[in-house]
């Protein structure tokens, strides 16, 4: 272990065995206004925590509030404007004045309530003198962006402007990097990215995700609930909307399903509304509905997704994605669908996609896609974390 978390009469001191509650902290992004799977995840993992533990997460959002998730995980949100950054301020420049405002904050609330586990997220950051010896800490890595380990922009001038600013960034975090008593990469992609790229260890979790489907459909969309659609999430250029466009494009026969994503892109929500095969909806946390419509899932990413959650929840609704052959999506993916390389060749998108109008073709892989989201199931991967936590830093956690 690299702190001191379980010197002393810890949580987990074999003499007095563990407690029937530990108090946990968690610190990232807002889980009231979550910008991606890394908020999705943190709140299935804190809310499965709260059935047996004092769970609290201290947050930066939009907005300063005080809310409550579900199992009873006392949240409290403070305010920037920094994230996403304002127009012209680098991403890491916004992201270690954030991390500024986070020890602010977050400092004193270690010094009066001494968690026995602190779970930190992107852009939580403190000093390690802010940490109680006595407190285990445990940091996510949901993203190669994560506390200036990499720059994931696709676009190579962009990675090459912030490379300064992403080195200053990482070594003002390097000493919190080195007191974690245990790093989560949620893909074997981005742990190896984070060893040969940043000389970060870590373990791999996949991430927490509730991908059961439901006994019977909703029909709670305005259109209906058959499963005839084309659904593609994110319209914005990481995610691979320009293509996601050109596929709509070159199928015009088919059915689309577009969300526009947290980050999305007013010129693309525009194009795609410009076509008439394709109905666009709003951004949603809950993809059941979407779900019950959708036949495929498209994942045309530009950008490397360090794992990629939708592939899993549609997965286990026995829907193929076809996607990107980068990043961690051919972890996500499995066998439950095919990856397209290179991912611009909009004819072998056209060419899978007409593949699966085989009945027979589509029920294998609809089962293969069911199978693969079961290796992802919440109980499972909850397991494996408590598995991780306690063979690398000696804590027991109540499940």
């Amino acid at each position: 272990m690299k702190g001191s978390a379980n010197a002393g009469a810890t949580p987990t001191d074999p003499a007095s065995g563990p407690p029937a509650r530990l108090r946990i902290l968690f610190a990232g992004h807002s889980l009231a206004e979550p910008l991606g799977g890394g908020e999705l995840s943190a709140r299935a993992l804190l809310t499965a925590l709260a059935r047996r533990h004092e769970v609290s997460a201290l947050c930066v959002g939009r907005t300063a509030r005080t809310y409550e998730l579900d199992g009873g995980v006392s949240c409290e949100d403070f305010a920037t404007t920094l994230l996403p950054p304002p127009a012209g301020m680098p991403f890491h420049v916004a992201a270690m004045r954030v991390e500024r405002q986070f020890r602010d904050r977050l400092a004193p609330n270690l010094l009066t309530h001494a968690p026995h586990v602190l779970l930190l997220q992107q852009p939580a950051a403190v000093l390690p003198a802010d940490i109680p010896s006595t407190t285990t800490v445990v940091m996510f890595m949901h993203s190669f962006v994560c506390y200036g380990a990499g720059d994931a922009n696709p676009s190579a001038w962009k990675r090459t402007a912030s490379s300064a600013f992403r080195i200053v960034r990482l070594h003002r975090n390097r000493p919190l990097l080195n007191r974690a008593d245990m790093i989560i990469s949620n893909s074997r992609f981005l742990q190896a990215l984070l060893r040969n790229r940043a000389a970060i260890t870590s373990h791999v979790v996949a991430p927490f995700i509730a991908a059961d489907a439901p006994a019977s459909p909703s029909s709670s969309l305005p259109y209906g609930n058959i499963r005839d659609a084309i659904t593609f999430v994110g319209l914005d250029a990481w995610k691979g909307a320009e293509i996601a466009i050109r596929i709509a494009k070159a199928l015009p026969d088919r059915q689309f399903l577009f969300l526009d994503g947290p980050r999305a892109s007013d010129a693309l929500k525009a194009a795609a509304r410009g076509l008439a095969n394709v109905t666009c909806i709003g951004w949603t946390d809950d993809m059941r509905n979407v779900f019950e419509r959708t036949r495929i899932l498209l994942m045309p990413s530009v950008w490397e997704e360090p794992f990629g959650r939708l592939p899993v929840e549609a997965g286990a609704y026995g829907i193929p994605t076809l996607a990107s052959a980068r990043g961690g999506l051919p972890e996500s993916v499995g066998d439950g669908g095919a990856l397209i390389d290179p991912i611009d060749d909009i004819a072998q998108w056209v060419r899978q996609i007409t593949a699966l109008d085989s009945v027979h073709h589509y029920a294998a892989l609809s089962a293969a896609a069911r199978r693969h989201a079961a290796r992802f199931a919440l109980g499972r991967t909850l397991g494996h974390f408590g598995d991780c936590l306690q063979q690398h830093t000696g804590v027991t956690i109540s499940l």
